[in-house]
């Protein structure tokens, strides 16, 4: 069954039974089409409410873009120079602006991971950056 819900915040989403959470695709700085994926305080018809945890989450995402990028780039960019690149070294900003924003999952604690597009940067892996329930982007790490 595929419920569907408009949400001030979110726009038009589907709630996605297989994962108990709601979708949506939403352009976001610069990138149309980014996948937005939502928890909700319970998975019953009558719990599929998005936290406020997850609304604030959501709403310091749209606001830190380059902050987002810039953990991404402190995280990743030496690695990609010393291991991955196969020629001359990149600097911050190259590396930050070849990243194109592909989903965004958020947890209904207010966590959430924020999925790039690698430009090939690592063979085709995401670059994956996460969002601590105190508000902090703390991590950013290759992913699968």
């Amino acid at each position: 069954m595929m419920d569907e819900q408009s949400d001030q915040q979110f726009g038009n989403m589907k709630w996605d039974d297989d994962y108990n959470r709601w979708s949506a695709t939403i352009n976001f700085a610069g990138s149309n089409g980014v996948r937005v994926h939502i928890d909700t305080i319970g998975f019953e018809a009558d719990e599929r409410i998005i936290g406020q945890e997850a609304r604030r989450a959501f709403t310091l995402i749209l606001e830190s873009d380059r902050k987002i990028r810039e953990m991404a780039c402190a995280e990743l960019l030496a690695t990609y120079n010393q291991i991955w690149n196969q020629g001359a070294h990149i600097d911050a900003e190259t590396f930050m602006l070849r990243l194109s924003l592909q989903a965004i999952t958020i947890y209904r604690e207010g966590m959430a991971e924020i999925f790039f597009f690698d430009d090939d940067m690592f063979a085709g892996h995401s670059v994956v950056v996460s969002l601590n329930e105190n508000g902090e982007f703390d991590s950013a790490s290759i992913g699968g």
